[in-house]
């Protein structure tokens, strides 16, 4: 069963080979969302990347577009720590909640920052990041950096070693039923 389980997701892929859910809608008056995105490892464990990447996508109601990006967590929040922001504390329950910081300052555009580790800007254009140890944040801005965000926003993973393991486990299920 968990061949047929993983040969099943494996085949629910999207062109580029991500397993994405559908878009869930978010929104704050405040500057921008954040989320939280800790990923157990060494630092030096560069094989982690090679494990899986992560793809974020987002519409919203701005003009000027959205801006979806990641950084490490103590980077982002000494950059909003001035700045009214919402941080999304469990983005996959079906009402997620929202921890508010309060702030009187912009944090102004978030493409003048220098710390993103991967990060895009406009019409539903796609960030995507290699899994890497660390304490991460994802941020989700206006891209001129103005208050009130509404977006709605889909998330992905690709395990390029997926299909190998399903097909493997697969076969192992039919031998163990042919007797072989």
């Amino acid at each position: 069963l968990g061949g047929l389980g993983l040969g099943v997701a494996s085949t629910q892929r999207d062109a580029a080979g991500y397993l994405t859910s559908s878009p869930r809608a978010f929104s704050t008056t405040t500057y921008a969302l954040t989320a939280p995105m800790p990923v157990a490892g060494r630092g030096d464990a560069t094989w982690l990347q090679n494990l899986a990447s992560i793809r974020l996508s987002a519409s919203g109601a701005g003009s000027d577009g959205i801006f979806i990006g990641v950084a490490r967590q103590a980077d982002v929040q000494a950059w909003l720590a001035a700045s009214s922001h919402e941080a999304v504390t469990n983005p996959s329950a079906a009402h997620p909640g929202y921890l508010l910081h309060q702030g009187t300052q912009a944090p102004g555009a978030p493409s003048a920052q220098s710390f993103w580790v991967a990060r895009s800007a406009g019409s539903a254009q796609p960030v995507t990041w290699p899994l890497t140890p660390g304490a991460w944040d994802v941020v989700v801005m206006n891209t001129d950096g103005h208050a009130g965000v509404s977006v709605a926003l889909a998330g992905g993973v690709r395990l390029p070693w997926l299909v190998p393991i399903a097909a493997g486990l697969a076969i192992a299920g039919l031998l163990v039923l042919g007797g072989g």
